[in-house]
């Protein structure tokens, strides 16, 4: 009896300590371990996303040279975006190149997927670039809507919608037949941008009454959101190259 409660009362107290201590260890162990693992898992993640973006850019690298190998009458140069300003996002880019690198006020500038902009500010190594996707009213582009592959009509760029992420255009000729995801180009007049940049493909037409021209709402080509690099256009052929 009296050894029962020797071990009740001194023996057994200790083993539960000692067993106590040591599932604390192990627990403790473990969740080093899975901390560890989290923080493999982390970095992993990380690294993924940077691959990821990296193989992103370099698919965009390789659709403007093959846009630059498909361009044959114009001299394109490739620049790398540097920022947005955080209150013009929609706006303006700044890139890398400027008058060092030839780059001139009114230059077209488009990604593999379409027309973007136009330089409008020049430095020696950076340039400022504004977008159709901006609110100026004198950010206005001709272009010609492809009716068949012989024939267009005339219209002009003349606003962009944020809300609905449309151009406007306004169609001069209204009895063309228009037809949704027709292809809008640059019709070359006016002077600063070259003819047959894509910029988009008719959303939809409205018929403004009381008028004799249409509104036509058009859904860009180029992803004014996400692109890393441009190409800055030049009329001609550089010989240089």
């Amino acid at each position: 009896m009296l050894g029962s409660i020797s071990y009740t009362l001194f023996t057994y107290p200790f083993e539960t300590a000692s067993i106590f201590v040591d599932d604390f260890m192990t627990f403790s162990k473990l969740r080093a371990e899975q901390r560890i693992t989290q923080e493999q898992l982390d970095r992993l993640a990380a690294f993924r996303a940077e691959l990821e973006e990296s193989y992103r850019q370099i698919r965009e690298l390789k659709q403007l040279l093959n846009l630059k190998e498909s361009m044959m009458d114009f001299t394109l140069t490739p620049h790398r975006v540097m920022s947005r300003s955080s209150d013009s996002f929609s706006s303006i880019v700044y890139i890398q190149g400027g008058s060092n690198e030839g780059i001139q006020i009114d230059q077209a500038v488009i990604t593999s997927l379409g027309l973007v902009g136009k330089v409008e500010t020049v430095f020696e190594n950076s340039s400022i670039v504004r977008l159709l996707t901006s609110q100026d009213i004198d950010n206005k582009v001709s272009v010609r809507i492809q009716l068949t592959p012989t024939t267009t009509a005339e219209a002009v760029l003349d606003d962009y919608d944020p809300n609905t992420g449309l151009f406007s255009l306004l169609l001069l000729d209204t009895s063309a037949s228009i037809n949704e995801g027709s292809t809008v180009i640059t019709s070359g007049l006016g002077g600063i941008y070259p003819s047959g940049l894509l910029v988009g493909y008719v959303d939809s037409i409205q018929r403004l009454p009381n008028s004799v021209s249409a509104r036509v709402w058009v859904r860009p080509s180029a992803r004014f959101a996400s692109f890393d690099y441009v190409m800055v256009v030049r009329q001609g052929v550089d010989n240089n190259e």
